[in-house]
């Protein structure tokens, strides 16, 4: 600490340097005799406190030097004055002119140490006062800047206290606003307004993410969202609301555009699933109806045909329903859910190795599906055994007969060592001509797949060849497939549906050299399933 002493002599300087030197970090007294010279001293900005005496030498007093440090570029600095007499006069005309503390004069080891802390203590108050008005400072040009309205009101739904954000919204001054009601500066919403403040005042509690309708003092419709929260008074009562708007015009504006195009795509489906479904049924009933008279390998050409057409209808249709969000998720329990998946799939000579025990929330038909295409893929993509269908890699099951194309022939496979059109569509045929519908891996012996958990997520490993590093993003995209005749949708379906929980994947490397699918970001919800 470095004080300047004004003032007084050798003796003073050294038992109050000594006297500092039991409080304070390293003081330092520098002493000098004259009032025109501490000002320049001051000036400087080289001291931390002044103690001056009111034996100044010189044209200025002690109470002049006050005067006129308070009105230079350091002003702020600490003032102590020492008053060798017992009139009050001096002590009240120096306290008038802005010094800190007033002590009279005394030459004892207590008076030393007592002016010790009133210079120590008058540090301490405006170094804690400067922080105090920085702080409010920087809270202030906060407050004034920051781009969401803000606005303190007491608990007759008068506005006390606006920010800029608020000033431009309305665009009106400041003065018109504070002190004006709600229902002066909205009247068709001024009520609604106090009811919400009502509800918090009483309740004490914050009322968040209100939305409304509203129109402006300058006639423009808005959408805004609020949150109106308790403002509490020193003594802990409740003396207003402090209100935080957001304007969500532009959400509101980009909800109805997501609207409208949903409402396009859903036209588009019902186009898709039945005025392209329709011509394609006559075809396949004619290519059966040709087969009875005759066999030829351009029915064979002509069927597969149309049964790639019908899994590429199929996989765009649910491409397109996959993405709408999950509203209401339920419990799932992963060791049931990955067990009953791997037993619909057909997975020939591919070994599970099921490490998955805990419960999420989510869709499970939904999440079948996700485990269902993962492992297709693997068992698909890694093996060198025989393969199905290029369908077969989006969806597999039980096997059984042929029927309507608008239902069961997408729904079923076929024993024959030919593929029949609906067979091959979702549930793929047991012949032995095939090619995967989404080849990423390549080659290998009988794939192991591991499921399990990690810290927020779970994974799909397998112990195949791996994907490229330079493809692990593009696997995800609608179209892209490693093989020809993949219809590219099987994984683009997982990430739709993963991401429609709120939740991530990528890809990564397998503890055994295969692909490991992460599925990030979930959060596990209960004991484990086992």
């Amino acid at each position: 600490m470095r004080v300047l002493l004004v003032g007084g002599g050798a003796v003073t300087k050294e038992r109050l340097e000594a006297a500092l030197a039991v409080t304070a970090s390293h003081p330092v007294v520098t002493r000098i005799r004259s009032g025109r010279g501490a000002l320049s001293a001051v000036e400087d900005g080289m001291y931390d406190a002044v103690v001056a005496t009111d034996g100044l030498v010189g044209d200025l007093d002690a109470a002049e030097l006050v005067c006129r440090v308070r009105g230079g570029r350091n002003g702020s600095i600490p003032f102590v004055f020492v008053s060798g007499s017992t009139a009050t006069d001096a002590i009240d005309d120096a306290i008038d002119r802005g010094a800190d503390r007033c002590l009279l004069r005394g030459y004892s080891p207590a008076w030393y140490r007592t002016l010790a802390n009133a210079v120590v203590s008058t540090v301490e108050n405006r170094w804690t006062r400067a922080r105090l008005e920085r702080t409010t400072d920087d809270l202030q040009q906060i407050y004034d800047t920051v781009p969401t309205m803000i606005t303190r009101k007491d608990t007759q739904n008068r506005l006390l206290r606006v920010n800029n954000a608020v000033t431009e919204y309305l665009d009106r001054p400041r003065e018109e606003i504070e002190g004006a009601t709600a229902w002066e500066l909205f009247p068709d919403h001024g009520e609604e307004f106090y009811e919400v403040d009502r509800r918090v005042i009483e309740s004490g509690a914050a009322v968040r993410g209100d939305v409304c309708r509203l129109s402006t003092p300058s006639g423009r419709e808005r959408w805004m969202k609020t949150d109106a929260i308790p403002y509490r008074g020193d003594d802990g009562e409740i003396e207003g609301v402090l209100v935080v708007s957001e304007d969500i015009t532009r959400v509101k504006a980009r909800e109805r555009q997501l609207e409208r195009q949903n409402e396009r795509l859903d036209r588009f489906t019902s186009v898709v699933s039945h005025d392209l479904r329709n011509p394609l049924n006559v075809a396949m009933g004619r290519v059966e109806l040709a087969r009875r008279e005759c066999d030829s390998d351009h029915l064979v050409t002509a069927e597969a045909a149309h049964a790639r057409m019908y899994t590429l209808i199929r996989n765009l249709l649910q491409l397109a329903r996959e993405g709408t969000p999950v509203a209401e998720p339920e419990p799932v329990g992963l060791c049931g859910l990955v067990d009953a998946c791997w037993a619909g799939v057909e997975t020939g000579d591919a070994d599970l190795r099921n490490e998955a025990s805990r419960w999420i929330e989510g869709d499970a038909d939904r999440l079948q599906q996700v485990f269902e295409n993962l492992f297709r893929n693997s068992v698909e993509h890694s093996s060198t055994g025989s393969r199905t269908e290029s369908d077969d890699a989006v969806e597999h099951g039980p096997t059984g007969s042929r029927s309507d194309p608008h239902g069961n022939s997408v729904e079923h496979g076929s024993t024959s060592n030919r593929a029949k059109p609906g067979d091959s569509v979702e549930h793929g045929s047991t012949g032995s001509h095939a090619q995967p519908d989404d080849a990423i891996g390549r080659g290998g012996d009988a794939v192991t797949i591991t499921v399990g958990e990690f810290n927020d997520g779970i994974y799909v490993a397998d112990n195949g060849s791996g994907i490229p590093v330079d493809e692990r993003e593009a696997v995800f995209e609608t179209g892209y497939s490693g093989s020809e005749g993949g219809t590219g949708f099987g994984l683009s379906i997982v990430a739709e549906i993963v991401e429609a929980h709120g939740w991530g994947i990528r890809v990564t490397d397998g503890a055994d050299g295969g692909a490991r699918f992460e599925i990030t970001g979930v959060e596990f919800v209960g004991p484990e399933a086992r």
